[in-house]
């Protein structure tokens, strides 16, 4: 048992202990910097996911925004500023071809 891992003592014993492997997720995010087209990623200024958020990659179309001050449970369209929704408004109507109506979110 690795005691240098504290969730290391929580499975069964007749579990063996495989160290992280980081390989799928650098696949996942070169995936994402080359072919990852059509994301749209709304993270908040405040929320710790935002530390490992995507970094949207030049080479595609995504977007991402990042909602000032916002929390996990808090970073919402809703809660965007007037300009950063519009922004958004924008992404999503070149990516889908459809309109959303803000005043839904009200």
């Amino acid at each position: 048992m690795n005691t240098g891992n504290p969730s290391g003592s929580f499975p069964p014993k007749a579990l063996s202990y495989k160290p992280f492997d980081s390989s799928l997720m650098d696949k996942i995010r070169s995936w994402l910097d080359d072919h990852g087209n059509d994301f749209i990623y709304i993270y908040g200024g405040r929320d710790t996911w935002s530390a490992c958020r995507v970094n949207v990659s030049p080479k595609v179309n995504s977007q991402l925004f990042m909602v000032p001050g916002a929390n996990h449970f808090t970073a919402r369209i809703k809660n965007m500023p007037v300009t950063m929704q519009q922004d958004f408004v924008n992404s999503f109507k070149k990516m889908t071809e459809l309109k959303i109506d803000l005043e839904a979110l009200k």
